[in-house]
């Protein structure tokens, strides 16, 4: 009996301790851009926030770029995996990196053209700050338009056909916790040409009076020919009939808009 009766107090303990001491601290990145537009030449601004254990320090680094994440006529000298390091590494000062956010930025070079770009961001952290180990690699999306000077983009947005859809869509309702109610919007974003592309989506909800009653608005970054799965909500206070419009709008200076999908929805 007390050959049994061992294990199981012992794991009774190991069970009540656990608690105390937590879970351990997970790897996370986080990549918010400033804004989702930028002239030629202009430096792109973005925000990292990374989680990450105690012994681990953030030390650099460094924007990424893919074939397919490019626009159609950019050329650079990919690597065997249709990719590129776009140099340097950005180190980060201490003072810096131990901030639970911090503002970054690059500047594209001379070659790049306006179109829409998947470019990544990867940082790096080395245990207890020692560079000369291994670092532990993270990896973020960071879906930026870059656009020529304004009336050279307004001739290309009138003759370029929109690349970008929405398939497979359905949407749910549901109430709140608080007594409102959510529409919940799941679909397939395609991207039709070769190349990455970046648009907008707003879901707008319009009541019985005609008067908008909730919107929200998405950045979507659609790689080359793929099909990727998104989900968009908007929340509205009061039940009722509503009008619920999806826009999908360009990444520009000045959107323009290609498509509206509309459906009718009761909220009760």
């Amino acid at each position: 009996m007390n050959k049994i009766k061992f294990p199981a107090v012992f794991c009774a303990v190991i069970s009540a301790l656990l608690p105390l001491f937590g879970a351990a601290p997970k790897f996370s990145l986080k990549v918010t851009p400033v804004k989702t537009v930028y002239k030629l030449g202009e430096k792109i601004e973005f925000d990292l926030e990374v989680t990450h254990p105690e012994n681990y320090q953030l030390k650099a680094w460094q924007p990424t770029i893919s074939k397919l994440g490019s626009p159609a006529g950019f050329e650079q000298k990919w690597n065997q995996w249709g990719s590129i390091n776009l140099d340097p590494v950005h180190w980060i000062p201490k003072a810096a990196a131990e901030k639970k956010s911090i503002r970054c930025g690059f500047v594209p070079g001379k070659n790049f053209i306006p179109g829409d770009y998947n470019f990544g961001i990867v940082v790096r952290l080395y245990p207890d700050g020692n560079t000369a180990k291994n670092p532990k690699l993270l990896s973020g999306r960071l879906n930026i338009t870059l656009e020529a000077p304004a009336s050279v983009a307004a001739d290309a947005a009138k003759t370029a056909g929109f690349p970008c859809s929405l398939e497979n869509i359905s949407t749910k309702t549901a109430k709140a916790a608080d007594g409102g109610f959510t529409c919940t919007t799941q679909a397939k974003a395609v991207n039709s040409s070769e190349n990455g592309a970046c648009f907008l989506v707003k879901a707008i909800l319009t009541g019985a009076d005609g008067k908008i009653a909730a919107e929200n608005s998405s950045l979507i970054g659609v790689r080359g020919k793929e099909k990727m799965p998104v989900k968009f909500s908007t929340a509205v206070k009061n039940p009722g009939k509503y009008v619920y419009a999806i826009e999908l709008w360009s990444n520009e200076s000045t959107p323009i808009l290609h498509k509206t999908i509309t459906s009718d929805i009761v909220l009760q």
